[in-house]
């Protein structure tokens, strides 16, 4: 089968129509192959999203334990060399055993230090709040185009584009860590999402239900968003909503979700 990663790639971006959602959400229901190919760009987009934010941490950690190795392996080095001179064989027997004792401290210290920088990478990498900031979905290129071309002081719910005013709004909040406000934003458009009064061509309800969750998970009630999470595999929605959902779940039990929470 032909390998079709550009549209696959389109659909999980949300740059597709809903007409154009739908049509390939009916392939994938029929297609084993398809599944196949959006399941493993799922899991790479996912690892890099996630991996992306701690290159530089790592690379940090990789000279640091460069210089600790260098530093003290060839001290140990070093004095073999004199000791191998000066001391006679018996002493020579006791450096021997003294260097391998050192060595295994070493070892010792360098896992230790391994250890303790796992953990470190764990925290700044496990939050709740990255976690959430990995699993946000954008706005879609419509109501980029709306956000480029009107500039909300305060969304009125008196005009007719107050739930378009909103998506924005809370578009705006989550990116400046106002996660609470992110969250009532969305509340309100869901209460609201099946009035006649108000356009909703650039109102994604889907995304906004996922991005609900996702402030959960910011916010700290993990259990919360699990739940969510959980409660939406239940429902008929997309099939991109319940993988990122099945994720989240997974992640959220992992133990590096656990040693940096």
């Amino acid at each position: 089968m032909k390998e079709r990663h550009d549209e696959l790639l389109d659909y999980l971006a949300g740059r597709m129509t809903i007409d154009q959602s739908k049509a390939i959400e009916s392939e994938l229901k029929s297609d084993p192959q398809l599944q196949q190919q959006l399941a493993e760009l799922k899991d790479l987009r996912r690892h890099l999203e996630l991996h992306r934010k701690t290159e530089k941490k790592e690379e940090v950690l990789r000279q640091q334990l460069d210089r600790f190795g260098d530093k003290y392996f060839a001290a140990e080095q070093s004095g073999a060399e004199q000791s191998a001179v000066q001391e006679t064989k018996v002493k020579r027997m006791h450096s021997s055993t003294s260097g391998t004792w050192k060595r295994i401290l070493m070892a010792a210290c360098l896992m230790l230090f391994a250890i303790c920088a796992t953990s470190w990478w764990a925290k700044n990498s496990y939050t709740n709040q990255n976690l959430a900031h990995s699993y946000w979905q954008d706005l879609d290129s419509s109501q980029r185009s709306y956000q480029g071309t009107y500039h909300f002081p305060q969304a009125n719910p008196n005009q007719k584009d107050y739930l378009e005013q909103l998506v924005v709004h809370t578009e705006k909040a989550f990116r400046e860590k106002d996660f609470e406000a992110a969250n009532q934003h969305i509340s309100a458009i869901l209460k609201r999402k099946d009035d006649p009064k108000y356009d909703k061509k650039t109102v994604n309800i889907e995304r906004l239900q996922w991005n609900q969750i996702v402030c959960l998970l910011a916010l700290g009630k993990t259990e919360q968003a699990r739940q969510a999470a959980r409660d939406l595999l239940k429902t008929n929605t997309s099939l991109k909503y319940k993988d990122l959902s099945k994720n989240l779940l997974k992640d959220t039990d992992s133990r590096f979700f656990q040693w940096a929470n």
